[in-house]
């Protein structure tokens, strides 16, 4: 199966704190499609975000999958000037680039391939405790292993893509972890290479608030930290 991913690129160069505010200020704009803000009114929709809000190479992005694809085509043209109001101030921004490809979800028997995950959000309430409980880095690295498994098949999910393969994933090394604000929570936050049994889409997000920059996918090479 072949999924679209449409991927627009602005001109201003900012950090992921300024990301929420974007996200708050481009949803309004398009008040009849939920795609945008993941609300349908009276409630969150959980589901694998369409319309994920990103820095790609330290530039505001919006990257749209299938039916988002579609939106942010149709919305978004190369040169368009949009001015948003981002924590109390009016910022302009011009559409440097829009690009479509297209993405074959896909799983294999072995675990092949290799990726980057910049921002990852893996633990909850309760994996975080048992995340701070576990004695060894190995039993830490486990718990990250198994829900990052959980992520993908999640994302699989979202694409509308089902594998008979059971997920595999593996993390390489745990580059750096920090802890972000995420919904006025506190959050451990990690950067990590890893190697799994599917093919991934980059710039797509995995786990814990993918339409909102964390958790980003960059390919990799086995020997590189990207």
């Amino acid at each position: 199966m072949e999924c679209r991913i449409a991927i627009v690129t602005f001109d201003r160069k900012a950090g992921s704190s300024l990301l929420p505010a974007f996200r708050g200020a481009v949803a309004p704009l398009f008040p009849e499609e939920n795609i945008y803000h993941n609300h349908d009114g009276k409630s969150l929709m959980y589901r694998y975000p369409l319309i994920q809000y990103k820095l790609i190479e330290g530039r505001i992005s919006i990257v749209g999958i299938n039916e988002g694809a579609a939106s942010v085509e149709n919305h978004f043209q190369c040169g368009q000037r949009l001015t948003l109001r981002l924590y109390d101030k009016d910022v302009e921004l011009h559409v440097a680039s829009k690009v479509t490809h297209y993405y074959s979800p896909e799983s294999f028997e072995k675990a092949e391939n290799y990726y980057f995950l910049k921002g990852w959000l893996p633990l909850n309430q309760e994996n975080h405790r048992k995340y701070i409980k576990a004695e060894s880095l190995s039993e830490k690295i486990s718990l990250l292993d198994g829900i990052l498994s959980a992520n993908i098949l999640s994302l699989f999910g979202g694409f509308g893509y089902f594998s008979e393969n059971r997920s595999i994933a593996q993390i390489v090394e745990i580059v750096s972890s920090d802890t972000v604000k995420y919904k006025d929570n506190e959050m451990l936050s990690f950067n990590v290479r890893f190697k799994c049994n599917a093919a991934l889409p980059e710039f797509c997000g995995l786990g814990k608030g993918a339409s909102r920059g964390f958790g980003t996918i960059f390919k990799s090479h086995p020997k590189s930290k990207r």
